[in-house]
């Protein structure tokens, strides 16, 4: 029988593909003009968009208890790359949302990316950072 702390992280895993869905609609949207007529593809992107900053906290207050639940304590690993990676990713989201600049989209970018290359690591090798160390 699976345990809580998998479901929990499947569900993240879920979770932030559907925080992709705005950026990928936008981008749609800059290439299509045929897909700008959608009015569901545009009632999509106005939900997710306002779930985008609801999703990232919920997600930054529930890590560290999957990884509690499935460690039994707070321990550096490859779940913490991930989240440490999102959080930088949040902190220069924040950042552009703030300033609308332009210029301050590309590290969120960055630390997305990142985020994403460390869940699937995490994914993949759990243990990895343990099997390097020790």
């Amino acid at each position: 029988m699976n345990s809580l702390y998998e479901y929990l992280g499947w569900l993240f895993v879920v979770v932030l593909f559907l925080m992709l869905i705005p950026s990928i609609l936008k981008f749609i949207f800059k290439k299509s003009e045929k897909a700008r007529k959608y009015k569901f593809l545009r009632k999509v992107l106005k939900i997710t968009t306002k779930l985008h900053k609801f999703i990232v906290l919920l997600i930054i207050i529930l890590a560290p208890i999957h990884g509690y639940l499935a460690l039994g304590s707070i321990k550096i690993h490859t779940g913490s790359l991930v989240y440490f990676s999102i959080i930088l990713a949040s902190i220069f989201g924040y950042r552009h949302y703030k300033l609308k600049n332009k210029n301050t989209i590309m590290p969120h970018k960055i630390f997305v990316i990142i985020a994403f290359c460390m869940l699937f690591i995490h994914i993949l090798y759990p243990n990895l950072l343990w099997y390097m160390f020790t």
